[in-house]
């Protein structure tokens, strides 16, 4: 029968095999599918309740284990500034929502999942690089997107159906069970893409910049924060540039 050893064993090496090494990285007798099916086939009909629930606790927290909808910068609003902002973004842009793609799962994450606000960052973050250099400018705030792509988790079938086949012990239900964890494990190892644009005028000048990130596990809230602030210090740099070439010419 299933003990809390089999289980944590199989737990460990669900939780943390993706840092190993890509996919295919494993030996035959050591792969993801055979595993995780050696660990599943100790849950046998009749087990304990309980025993039961925790494998299928395992199972279900790696599948859970997507992409964060929400974000906190350390960065706190200025209420006055030398300069107007104006916010002219589209109303997708504003809330947060999730469509598939043909890859997989993407999450876009708006007003009502990022602090502060992405107008608030925007305004926040010049007002402390430019606010002498733009006095009495206008900005207009036309994009400030956040998208996570999810791949989806790719299980494969011949692979798998071997393994279940070659295993010893293996039942319907481990099989079951083994799909599931099969299917988290490789959604861990996925390669998670966020990508950050922020497109706007200065006094009718445009700027734009784009910033991406590659990610492997759950997408957390450093992993979105890191691209956040590459995208600002993008814009940075590039308003620096238009504000030198306007000083220049005047």
């Amino acid at each position: 029968m299933a003990s809390i050893g089999h289980l944590g064993d199989c737990t460990e090496y669900c939780t943390c095999t993706y840092a190993n090494g890509p996919p295919g990285a494993e030996t035959p007798n050591h792969s993801t599918e055979r595993i995780c099916l050696r660990q599943a086939a100790h849950v046998k009909r009749g087990v304990p309740i309980m025993r039961l629930a925790a494998f299928l606790g395992i199972a279900l927290l790696l599948v859970g284990c997507g992409t964060t909808t929400s974000t906190r910068l350390d960065l706190k609003p200025v209420e006055v500034t030398s300069f107007q902002l104006n916010d002219e973004r589209p109303e997708n842009q504003r809330r947060t929502q999730q469509s598939k793609i043909s890859s997989g799962t993407m999450t876009n994450i708006g007003d009502d999942g990022v602090s502060p606000a992405p107008p608030e960052i925007v305004r926040t973050w010049l007002h402390e690089k430019f606010a002498t250099r733009i006095t009495g400018s206008t900005v207009v705030l036309r994009e400030f997107s956040i998208q996570v792509v999810d791949p989806d988790a790719i299980i494969d079938e011949g692979q798998f159906s071997n393994a279940a086949s070659s295993t010893p012990g293996a039942n319907p239900l481990s099989i079951v069970l083994a799909r599931l964890m099969v299917g988290g494990i490789e959604s861990v190892r996925g390669e998670k893409k966020v990508d950050v644009r922020i497109e706007g005028l200065i006094d009718d000048r445009v700027f734009y910049v784009r910033s991406g990130g590659v990610f492997r596990g759950r997408v957390n809230e450093g992993d979105i924060n890191t691209v956040i602030m590459q995208a600002l210090e993008s814009m940075e740099r590039q308003l620096g540039e238009l504000l030198e070439g306007v000083s220049n010419n005047p």
